[in-house]
């Protein structure tokens, strides 16, 4: 917006590095293109290309590169998180009824929550009645002051996700990764009480 304002005050555009500006190819270009077209020329204070034939293949392998670093990071931590996954340990923020901590070993772990761990058995063991709608199950524990991972009201959307979710029974299901594993954490209820619910079709 400002060098759209300021369309020929400004000769240059000043950047660190390539991948400071941008981390993918594509994007740089489209950026290179728009502020070229308000006659606008970047330059990098730690890489030496100019705005000729070979710097511009220069600063086309730069962008590249950026790139290409910014993908190897991507693999590395999707192999990590998956290594982790397949250890038995869950890889994100703990789910509802759970707390991230450290086991004796210092790897990250979840533990029941002193609190919400209860109260999500609750909500297994009433929906395993088939009295309750998911609605009615989100009045109940919201009376009980059970609250999401935010802090937030508990959403008849968010009981459906607990009830379906298979970490409770002590298992780690990721099925874009093609991981299922039996996880290192504490199940908050059995898998009995798991598969029973998984039963109760169709969900209302």
């Amino acid at each position: 917006k400002f060098v759209s304002q300021n369309k020929g005050k400004i000769g240059k555009l000043i950047i660190y590095k390539v991948d400071r500006l941008a981390r993918k190819n594509a994007d740089y270009s489209m950026l290179k293109i728009f502020f070229g077209n308000f006659g606008v020329n970047i330059q990098s204070a730690t890489e030496p290309f100019e705005n000729t034939s070979m710097g511009n293949f220069i600063e086309t392998v730069l962008a590249g590169m950026a790139e290409l670093d910014n993908d190897n990071r991507a693999e590395r931590t999707v192999g990590g998180m998956c290594t982790r996954l397949l250890n038995g340990y869950w890889g994100w923020g703990a789910p509802v009824g759970y707390i991230n901590t450290k086991d004796k070993i210092e790897n990250k772990i979840i533990v029941p929550h002193p609190d919400k761990a209860p109260l999500v058995r609750t909500l297994f063991e009433e929906y395993a009645k088939g009295i309750y709608t998911f609605k009615e199950l989100a009045q109940k524990v919201n009376k009980l002051n059970l609250k999401s991972r935010h802090n937030k009201k508990i959403s008849p959307q968010l009981v459906v996700k607990i009830l379906k979710n298979p970490i409770y029974c002590g298992r780690i299901e990721v099925p874009n990764w093609e991981v299922s594993v039996l996880g290192k954490h504490e199940p908050l209820i059995t898998k009995e009480l798991f598969n029973k619910v998984q039963n109760k079709q169709p969900y209302q």
